[in-house]
């Protein structure tokens, strides 16, 4: 009896261990049973912190073929960019069907609030999506990845007051939620305070000297504000981390147009291609190419050259270059021609929306402002680029920051060719305060 008993106690405390050591460890952050679709969508996580989007895409995709039920994984591969329209229409179909009573209610929250974004609220579900977020902090107040939502949400509205408060905030609950730091850098730039956006990125770049983005970040605040020297560098640092760091080859090509050093364009664009960092994206690469070419006409008031170049495949690549091409169009007097592409932007700033619709709102008036200016109604043309002006910010990348520049040049000209000089002096002050070099390179060439 003694010995049953000594051999039974052993059993009873191995299993009393067990059973505490089961009630204090956390609950999963993520429903899946799998730990290859676990371990691949953790990959997926820190990929897309470090904005790495191809490689997070392929590690959200091998989550999803480990584990097809795997809900956070498949709203993953909606929220990054990068995929195909109706593969996201058919993922959200499949969340708005799916089962979510087993999920965390993390998962929960990030399922109704992605379903609500996009107008699929199941039925009897109620709030908007912001509401939805801010119910669940009113439980979990601390969640990062909830809060980080909410400050994105102020990010996009252009509420800079609430984003960065909110942003800093997440920091304090989670210090490694550098994207944060990213934000308040480009917050900051968005109000013209670019000696605080360097302070945030040189503190991004501190925290994640392994990561491309920081340099990248910079390298966009110094092609703003004229250091272009320094721009190339830090896009040739982020490189250097990560080749195929797509937004780095980008901004320089962007770089060299601003500089006016198309030879060094069009090389960026050859690496870019080549570099295979961009993925196969030939609408892409067809508006990069476009640019170039139309920009360095541009800058040799080569009008008709422009216009011819936007007889080929051009007239389809989107971005500025048709913004350029209407220039091209109004200034060799092809006037329906520049109309039919404003009726292209209209319908389409109809239909976009948020930060989207106001940047196409913007270009649509510098549009306009540029015909009349040719058809020469320069009060309609003022008044259209001044609108222009209050729709354009600093922010969201450095081409946006840029074209609010092009936009301010154009405005002084017509200022000053209508005898309001004072007026076209202080917006040439404001260009110089930005960007210094900017009407070094620019002043002479009008019309675009």
């Amino acid at each position: 009896m003694k010995k049953a008993l000594l051999l039974t106690l052993p059993i009873l405390v191995v299993a009393a261990v067990a059973a505490a050591f089961f009630m204090m460890r956390p609950e999963p952050e993520w429903t899946t049973d799998s730990s290859r679709a676990l371990r691949a969508y953790e990959s997926c996580l820190g990929a897309a912190r470090k904005l790495y989007f191809a490689e997070a895409r392929a590690e959200c995709q091998a989550a999803v073929d480990a584990d097809p039920g795997f809900v956070a994984a498949r709203l993953r591969l909606v929220m990054l960019p990068g995929g195909e329209k109706d593969e996201e229409e058919r993922l959200l179909e499949e969340l708005a069907e799916a089962d979510t009573s087993e999920l965390t209610p993390r998962e929960s929250l990030m399922v109704r609030y992605w379903l609500a974004r996009k107008g699929l609220t199941k039925e009897g579900q109620e709030g908007s999506p912001e509401a939805i977020v801010a119910s669940y902090l009113t439980q979990d107040p601390e969640d990062p990845w909830a809060l980080s939502i909410l400050c994105n949400v102020a990010w996009e509205r252009q509420d800079w007051a609430n984003a960065a408060a909110c942003y800093r905030k997440l920091l304090e609950i989670d210090p490694n939620w550098v994207t944060a730091q990213n934000h308040l850098g480009y917050i900051a730039m968005a109000q013209g305070r670019f000696d605080e956006a360097e302070d945030h990125f040189r503190t991004y770049g501190f925290v994640a000297p392994d990561q491309a983005n920081p340099h990248d970040s910079m390298g966009e605040l110094y092609t703003l504000t004229g250091r272009y020297e320094e721009a190339a560098e830090e896009f040739r640092r982020a490189l250097e981390i990560r080749s195929d760091f797509c937004s780095s080859h980008r901004n320089l090509v962007r770089l060299n147009l601003v500089w006016r050093r198309y030879p060094e364009a069009r090389a960026a664009l050859a690496d870019m291609e080549a570099s295979g960092a961009c993925g196969d994206y030939q609408e892409e690469f067809l508006a990069y190419r476009c640019s170039v070419e139309l920009w360095s006409r541009v800058a040799e008031t080569d009008w008709e050259g422009a216009w011819q170049e936007m007889q080929g495949p051009c007239s389809a690549a989107p971005g500025d270059v048709q913004v350029v091409g209407h220039a091209a169009a109004a200034q060799t007097g092809h006037l329906e021609e520049a109309r039919a592409i404003e009726k292209s932007f209209k319908v389409r700033a109809g239909t976009a929306e948020g930060v989207y619709q106001e940047i196409l709102e913007a270009l649509l008036l510098n549009m306009k402002g540029t015909r009349l200016a040719v058809e020469g109604d320069l009060e309609g043309a003022i008044d259209n680029y001044r609108a222009a002006d209050g729709r354009l910010r600093y922010w969201h990348d450095a081409g946006l920051g840029i074209f609010k520049l092009h936009n301010e040049r154009l405005l002084a000209l017509a200022l000053q060719q209508v005898g309001r000089s004072e007026e076209a002096d202080e917006v040439v002050e404001r260009i110089r305060a930005v960007n210094p070099r900017f009407l070094e390179a620019w002043g002479d060439s009008s019309g675009t």
